[in-house]
């Protein structure tokens, strides 16, 4: 936990309820960063405290993507709309007109990555690779190299896994004070791989995690563990979710 918290401290989690109040957000400027709030993210929030440092600063905000995130919002008074990070994708791509930065992927796969993204995007793309990030200082590492050299009004969307796209997001932002932050995760494996159709279908049965498990287990199969290993509990009053 941070050195400037309690335990008796309340966060503010801010939730984009709907795709409007994440549009006004955007227009605002309300917040520098946006990611995805799922299952997984979710109990690294409450249970590992993971997302403490870049919520007390007040520069992330949340759209809810999944049915364990959606019951608890619910559970505790807030009425949210479902936005996956495809939908957030395009969202912020249709209000952003500066150039685009996409953060994710390997060296291997550069060339078809960038333009398949380029092809679903529909205008140029810096694409930055990242390496597998083993330890939080190799991460604050590349955020100081990478960081200087993006252009300052960027839309960057980061597509690697959470906690650490948002936390990288997070360690760009001193770097880029007048950027805007999305943080997708597989969206870009989806669009490099031509699935968006497929991942579509499972996501309208609401099984997209077993989608996800078939096509990426080495990816998928650590957080459904995680979630199976430690039951989350879906009561935390330190935590005070507040809709944009």
């Amino acid at each position: 936990m941070p050195s400037h918290l309690n335990n008796h401290t309340p966060l503010r989690v801010d939730i984009c309820s709907s795709r409007t109040a994440l549009r006004a957000a955007f227009r605002a400027k309300n917040r520098r960063i946006y990611s995805c709030l799922n299952g997984f993210t979710l109990r690294t929030l409450l249970l590992e405290q993971a997302y403490d440092d870049l919520i007390a600063l007040g520069r992330i905000a949340f759209v809810v993507d999944g049915v364990l995130a959606l019951a608890h919002l619910r559970r505790v008074g807030v009425r949210a709309e479902r936005i996956c990070g495809r939908d957030l994708l395009d969202e912020a791509m249709t209000l952003h007109a500066g150039p685009v930065t996409v953060i994710g992927g390997l060296d291997k796969q550069y060339s078809p990555m960038l333009h398949s993204l380029q092809d679903y995007l529909g205008r140029d793309v810096s694409l930055l690779t990242a390496p597998i990030f083993r330890s939080l200082s190799e991460l604050y590492e590349f955020a100081r190299t990478v960081g200087p050299g993006i252009a300052a009004d960027s839309l960057i969307v980061v597509c690697i896994r959470s906690p650490l796209q948002d936390i990288l997001s997070g360690a760009l932002c001193a770097y880029l004070p007048r950027a805007l932050f999305i943080n997708v995760g597989a969206v870009l494996d989806d669009i490099a791989a031509k699935r968006l159709r497929s991942v579509r279908l499972f996501s309208s049965l609401g099984m997209e995690w077993l989608y996800r498990l078939a096509v990426s287990p080495r990816r998928t199969w650590p957080k459904i563990a995680a979630m199976l290993q430690r039951r989350l509990a879906l009561d935390n009053g330190r935590y005070r979710w507040q809709e944009l």
